[in-house]
């Protein structure tokens, strides 16, 4: 008889810490979970904090903020904080013109994953940078970055993927005002974007001239 209550005594110990565990881990994965989504709420946040900021910028100087801001540390906020540009690796006071209004930032903004995004400095901050490659179509774009280069094509696609929802309702990579590289398309690039506004194809060239659709504009066709 009391080998038999020993027996199941050892049973429950075991159901119990099985059960404990598994609680344990659900309650982790809904931890991680909330954590996710208040991440992604903050960089949705974020890209139209900077993209008014942008757009604010243009109102006032007939410009685009100079590309390249943030890629190192003395370009963090160019334009946005301070009335200045980049030229090449100089940093011109000034240059925005007198038309110049800021600050339209009080300080450069670190996405919310930067704490896991390594040493590199334009790994942990967003990037105002301009390209020819948004669409497939040699129209420059000027727009927000965010690196999640560090991250596995699984992960970035599973954040991406989130951050799409919450701003195109998930229509993927190469459509809407969330973007990644549409070379690599359907997956998500290292580098995907908000897309604030078209300019000319001419290289370096900050005027522009159509802000992005969801500023009550049409979205160009991919």
């Amino acid at each position: 008889m009391a080998r038999t209550k020993q027996a199941w005594t050892i049973m429950e110990t075991v159901i119990m810490v099985f059960t404990l565990s598994f609680i344990m881990g659900m309650l982790i994965i809904s931890v991680q979970k909330m954590v996710v989504k208040a991440q992604v709420a903050k960089a949705v946040e974020d890209f139209r904090v900077i993209a008014d900021a942008a757009t604010r910028y243009h109102q006032d100087t007939g410009q685009w903020p100079w590309w390249g801001v943030s890629s190192n540390m003395t370009k963090w906020g160019v334009g946005f904080i301070n009335n200045r540009t980049v030229n090449g690796t100089t940093i011109v006071v000034g240059g925005a013109g007198p038309r110049w209004d800021g600050p339209y930032l009080e300080s450069w903004i670190a996405h919310p994953w930067s704490k896991n995004a390594g040493a590199a400095m334009d790994s942990t901050m967003y990037q105002w940078d301009d390209t020819i490659q948004c669409f497939r179509n040699n129209v420059r774009c000027y727009m927000i970055e965010i690196s999640m280069r560090y991250m596995t094509q699984a992960r970035r696609n599973y954040i991406a993927g989130l951050i799409d929802r919450a701003i195109d309702d998930g229509d993927g990579p190469c459509n809407g005002t969330f973007r990644g590289d549409p070379n690599i398309c359907p997956n998500w690039s290292g580098w995907p974007f908000y897309w604030v506004a078209n300019g000319s194809s001419i290289d370096n060239d900050p005027v522009d001239q159509n802000p992005n659709p969801r500023r009550n504009f049409n979205l160009p066709s991919s």
